[in-house]
């Protein structure tokens, strides 16, 4: 199995053609990859979607069209990790240490989580960090994270 955490900047570009779509697409579509994702990327989606309806680069139709079909995948294809204390503490410790925003630092913290998930099960299994953000990129990095940035591939 190949383990993989995306951020909600890398989740957008399933459901919306931009920059490092292709990228992304191919992750997905490979059979023995599993993804990792937070709980908020719901709200992080959610609301990406509704910016780009509010700013005309999507209609009311396509916006219902691309959310409906994040949640069939949120409920059938990603594993999630869900925000509880633990997280939350830790991801209060990486916006000192790493200069990051909440939700960002939320998203490193269930990326670290999503590690040694899978440490314990498989220790010799790695998980990469796929990330758009500059500044996240940079966060998982020093937190000892392999990244791969979509926009760059």
């Amino acid at each position: 199995m190949n383990y993989f955490y995306f951020d909600s900047s890398v989740l957008v570009k399933r459901y919306y053609k931009e920059l490092g779509t292709n990228f992304v697409e191919k992750l997905c579509q490979k059979e023995d990859n599993v993804i990792f994702i937070s709980d908020i990327a719901i709200a992080e989606l959610g609301a990406a979607f509704a910016r780009l309806q509010r700013e005309g680069n999507i209609t009311e139709d396509k916006y219902t069209a691309i959310l409906n079909d994040f949640m069939n995948d949120y409920f059938n294809e990603y594993l999630k990790v869900n925000i509880s204390f633990k997280i939350l503490t830790l991801a209060t410790r990486l916006t000192k240490k790493n200069s990051l925003r909440a939700y960002d630092a939320i998203q490193l913290a269930c990326a670290v989580n999503a590690r040694e998930i899978i440490a314990s099960k498989e220790p010799k299994s790695n998980i990469a960090f796929v990330v758009a953000d500059n500044i996240l990129e940079k966060s998982a990095q020093a937190e000892g994270f392999i990244t791969i940035n979509p926009n760059l591939v």
